[in-house]
């Protein structure tokens, strides 16, 4: 953690992911709790199939991946990552509602989150948080779910 501001937010998305893990939806005051924060600014990178030392933060050549290595500087690096399945769709889902496989409804090509399934845009957007999401997966159209809790959700040709 490199700065109070990025703690926040790391704190914050342990919080929400921990509280949403736990059950099929989140604590009824969690949406307060998060209105009551300072508000740090969230930014989500996630790239499929990046391996760690591709990138400078994780041991690279500094100038491979210069802007993220800014980032990393001002925010917070997570070290240990798990992927919850080898397959995007199912690994993002789990990402965003912080549910197990087999509770967020996707295991299938044609399967969507389950109308039970709370986002993390979901609940940042109930919070007061202005969300925006940029993908370019085909599995994560918004035809399969992923889009609820965002302002905008583009998919750009």
């Amino acid at each position: 953690m490199r700065s109070s501001k990025g703690c926040l937010a790391w704190l914050g998305l342990v919080w929400i992911g921990t509280a949403i893990g736990c059950s099929e939806a989140p604590p009824p005051d969690l949406v307060d709790r998060l209105r009551a924060l300072e508000k740090p600014h969230i930014v989500l990178v996630v790239v499929d199939t990046l391996r760690a030392d591709a990138v400078g933060a994780y041991g690279a050549p500094s100038n491979v991946t210069p802007e993220l290595d800014r980032w990393s500087q001002r925010g917070v690096v997570f070290e240990r990552v798990f992927a919850q399945s080898s397959w995007t769709k199912i690994s993002m889902a789990s990402v965003m509602t912080s549910l197990w496989p087999r509770s967020h409804g996707i295991r299938g090509a044609r399967d969507g989150l389950s109308d039970g399934a709370v986002t993390l845009a979901e609940i940042l957007h109930g919070a007061g948080y202005a969300t925006y999401a940029v993908q370019t997966n085909g599995w994560l159209h918004q035809s399969f779910g992923f889009h609820p809790g965002f302002d905008r959700y583009v998919f750009p040709r």
